[in-house]
């Protein structure tokens, strides 16, 4: 549990660092599509990528 907590913490700390630069943009990896924030949930202890339902091995948005 203290895992997850701590992944989705630093998830939610990368998504909000790309928003705020508002010179980039946060894009899926896995479709390419741009996204206002992260794409990516952590359930029953996977991170899944909302856009595809795929299991991902870490976060599948990047900034551009």
């Amino acid at each position: 549990m203290k895992r997850t907590f701590v992944t989705l913490s630093l998830l939610l700390l990368v998504a909000a660092s790309a928003l705020a630069t508002r010179a980039s943009e946060l894009v899926c990896e896995k479709t390419g599509t741009v996204v206002d924030s992260c794409c990516c949930v952590v359930q029953d202890g996977k991170m899944i990528c909302t856009l595809t339902g795929e299991v991902v091995d870490s976060c599948c948005c990047t900034a551009d």
